[in-house]
């Protein structure tokens, strides 16, 4: 039989295990918590900062389309998406910069430069090519439209790129998407609010898009 003294004993243990149970319950539990919270706001403030160099690019896009507008000097920018545009980076001169409107202008601004003509490739918002070429569309467009235009609607047919280009001869400032082009306005402020519209809308489906354009030849 057991003695009071181990009936004690037995009691004591029980207690003592019943504590340390309780405790690591409570730290997991404690951990999952702060774990939690933690990710929240390492995801929240990820996001917080993805908005803003987003935003800073929506700005520095629109500065640069406005300033090559009001001087009337042409230009293409092609803004990469989902689909892979290394085929026209290899076409081109590959460089590492960021987005600014300081480099946009130096490389559109001489006319009598080799890398006047050709077109700017954007990825992650970083310019990863200067004067690349891009196949021009076999669509029949509006006589205002030139070669930078025919070409952005081109890669816009083979790619969901976004494609901006400025007019040499109006200083218009256009956009291609989805083997469409239209005019955006030359507003800063607008420019802005066109631009994050059009980096976000879903583009359509690209087999859709080639059917399409297959009937209209």
């Amino acid at each position: 039989m057991l003695t009071i003294t181990d009936k004690l004993l037995i009691a004591l243990l029980i207690i003592f295990l019943l504590a340390i149970l309780t405790f690591v319950v409570f730290v997991i539990a404690k951990y999952r918590t702060y774990h939690s919270i933690f990710k929240f706001f390492k995801k929240f403030f990820k996001k917080n900062k993805e908005d803003s160099n987003r935003y800073d690019f929506y700005g520095n896009l629109s500065s640069s389309l406005v300033k090559l507008s009001t001087d009337k000097i042409g230009s293409i920018i092609a803004i990469e998406r989902k689909d892979s545009l290394e085929t026209y980076v290899n076409i081109g001169y590959k460089v590492v910069s960021d987005f600014s409107p300081e480099f946009i202008i130096s490389i559109f601004y001489n006319k009598h430069s080799a890398l006047h003509d050709g077109a700017i490739i954007v990825r992650n918002q970083n310019i990863v090519a200067i004067s690349s070429y891009f196949p021009m569309t076999r669509q029949l467009l509006d006589v205002s439209y030139g070669a930078r235009h025919r070409s952005a609607v081109g890669l816009s047919e083979r790619t969901d790129s976004v494609i901006f280009v400025v007019s040499e001869t109006t200083g218009k400032i256009s956009v291609a998407q989805n083997g469409r082009i239209r005019r955006l306005s030359q507003n800063p402020d607008r420019l802005i609010d066109e631009i994050s519209k059009v980096l976000t809308i879903p583009n359509k489906p690209k087999l859709k898009l080639m059917k399409k354009l297959k009937k209209q030849h």
